[in-house]
């Protein structure tokens, strides 16, 4: 986590202070309980969106939450004109 933060120090010590904070808390906290109860609340079928990256649907399959409709996003701006066009592709579990 580190070196993603080489250089960006002033970014690195909030996330970290959040993660301890958490830890540490007392309180119910975002926990796999939580995050499937929010997830299957209501009569609906939840659709996990992840925008660049594999590492969020890592997470997921590993806290084991179940099979849910899993997208990813992801932005190109292809002529290096600052104009993105974005991408939703659908993640097999």
């Amino acid at each position: 986590m580190c070196r993603n933060f080489k250089g960006k120090e002033e970014r690195l010590s909030p996330i970290l202070i959040q993660m301890r904070d958490s830890i540490n808390s007392k309180r119910n906290n975002l926990n796999v309980k939580s995050i499937k109860k929010y997830l299957d609340k209501g009569n609906k079928q939840p659709v996990l969106v992840f925008f660049g990256g594999s590492t969020d649907k890592e997470i997921v399959v590993c806290l084991g939450l179940g099979k849910y409709t899993m997208l990813e996003l992801t932005s190109y701006d292809l002529c290096d004109n600052l104009v993105f066009y974005f991408i939703i592709e659908n993640i097999e579990y």
